[in-house]
């Protein structure tokens, strides 16, 4: 029914076409893939129900699917709730190799997309994925899964440009938000994290001449408590080549994060500013871990003011 509804809907000639998931109803949804491009140059689908993967593994396709929901090649798409994706992850948790796991919303190669006012709960993997997109603006979002649910990210991103995400809560089992190889210009504002893994921007050298460019988090609410990590530059070390420049930390605050500041190797263009709050740890509150051959250069700390956590017995 649902590809069906989206047939009509992209490829109809109304000159604002709307997809609308009513209120108040469960929707069993298998895994679906809305193709594009569609005739109208926007898209919109109303979220205004909740949308619930199957809870048998078998049933998502026997890994023919690459995700659960998946929008691609759509040029011009906005969608927004109040409505809940509920990807019933916890028998994947339990019984499946995250390898085998899938992503319960993705943007493929898609432009101009909106997302908003969506709460995404329990993915079997990554709450969203981002691949190949541009012109991405994430708002008012909430995700959330159990802290022990691993490699659950809340947002991952590749090979992607102009991506904003703001107002937003994300606490999950692993990244809060994974930036990844081919990416560049991202801003991150005004978003809490937690418990989870904290922003972590990773660069595969296994991908030659991967970038990883202008990417900024500018937040004034980032006050959640229990971050494995506030962010993390990290690098591989497979051979290859490539950078990840020009990022901005800026006017954050964290409690109770256990490893606040780190980062690994060929890293230049680095700000961290206006960073405060308490970490559980005593030592490597900071810690950058750069090698002799590409070290890290132009990596500049300003206004931090971190201390130890120290809980008070009642």
């Amino acid at each position: 029914a649902f590809q069906n509804v989206w047939m009509k809907v992209c490829q109809g000639n109304s000159t604002f076409p709307v997809f609308v998931i009513p209120s108040g109803k469960n929707f069993l949804l298998s895994p679906v893939t809305f193709k594009g491009p569609c005739m109208s140059p926007k898209i919109v689908v109303e979220v205004l129900g909740n949308i619930v993967a199957p809870d048998q593994i078998s049933a998502w396709g026997n890994g023919v699917k690459h995700s659960w929901i998946d929008f691609y090649h759509i040029n011009g798409l906005t969608v927004h709730g109040p409505g809940l994706i509920d990807g019933q992850g916890l028998t994947w948790w339990n019984q499946s190799h995250v390898d085998e796991r899938l992503p319960a919303f993705k943007l493929d190669s898609c432009s101009r997309v909106e997302l908003s006012r969506m709460k995404h709960i329990n993915s079997p993997r990554n709450h969203i994925s981002i691949h190949n997109c541009s012109d991405i603006i994430i708002s008012n979002i909430n995700i959330t899964a159990p802290g022990s649910s691993h490699n659950t990210d809340g947002i991952d991103i590749s090979r992607s440009t102009y991506i904003r995400v703001q107002d937003s809560f994300i606490g999950t089992g692993d990244d809060c938000i994974a930036i990844n190889g081919g990416t560049s210009s991202v801003e991150i504002t005004n978003v809490a994290c937690g418990p989870g893994h904290g922003i972590r921007n990773l660069f595969e050298h296994h991908e030659t001449c991967s970038k990883m460019n202008q990417y900024k988090v500018v937040s004034e609410a980032w006050e959640r408590k229990e971050l494995l990590k506030l962010s993390k530059i990290y690098t591989s070390k497979i051979g290859g080549s490539g950078y990840a420049r020009h990022i901005t930390f800026d006017q954050i605050k964290f409690v109770e994060v256990y490893n606040p500041i780190t980062s690994a190797v060929e890293v230049n263009d680095v700000y961290y500013t206006r960073i405060y709050g308490t970490s559980k740890h005593r030592k490597n509150v900071i810690n950058l871990k750069c090698i002799q051959d590409v070290p890290c250069t132009n990596i500049v700390m300003n206004q931090i003011n971190i201390h130890q956590w120290i809980h008070l017995k009642k």
